[in-house]
């Protein structure tokens, strides 16, 4: 029985075909699986909230970057081409929103009162403080720790993002939970 590619297998020849004549310089090859592959990826974009145009854009780049893969035949011609394509794709994503976006600062100062040198905190204060934080959940803690180490506002959401592996929209998210967290812990203590 013969191996089926999976969605892959299309038309009369599959994408791991037309990607090896491809790297054995038929350009009619790459030709097939641009418009094959064009729909699709377009209909990923848009489900990602890509205007039509962005869209465009990020499909060209996609290919684009297909094609670059000739050079060094990057592609194993055994494998299916969806994988491969899609984390083209999303990679292309995450670096357009992180355009977009730029680096957001940690807006921890204009929310937490620090006391100065000349105040000194309470030990019950502190002690209250440590225990909420390390009552947190562990990402919220290990952001939390980050800009304990780091300085409060002195690291970018996009900055801790590559740090934890996620996107800056995320870090928003977490440092906003860890605040709201360590507020309510806190007002249960008896602080306001």
């Amino acid at each position: 029985m013969e191996r089926v590619e999976g969605r892959d297998a299309q038309g009369p020849e599959g994408d791991s075909r037309l990607m090896a004549r491809f790297y054995a310089c038929s350009e009619t090859a790459f030709d097939t699986l641009s418009e094959r592959w064009w729909p699709r990826l377009f209909a990923f974009f848009r489900k990602l909230g890509f205007s039509n145009e962005d869209a465009e854009d990020l499909v060209m780049d996609s290919l684009v970057k297909l094609y670059a893969t000739k050079e060094r035949q990057s592609f194993d011609t055994s494998q299916q081409l969806a994988p491969f394509l899609f984390t083209i794709a999303r990679n292309l994503a995450i670096a357009f929103w992180r355009r977009q976006l730029g680096p957001s600062i940690v807006p921890l100062n204009d929310c937490v009162h620090l006391p100065s040198q000349e105040e000194k905190p309470e030990p019950d204060l502190v002690s209250d403080l440590l225990d909420c934080v390390w009552k947190l959940p562990e990402t919220e803690l290990t952001y939390v720790a980050l800009c304990g180490r780091h300085g409060l506002g002195e690291l970018s959401h996009g900055e801790i993002a590559q740090m934890l592996g996620k996107w800056a929209p995320q870090i928003t998210l977490i440092s906003k939970r860890a605040l709201s967290t360590l507020r309510h812990c806190m007002t249960l203590k008896g602080y306001r």
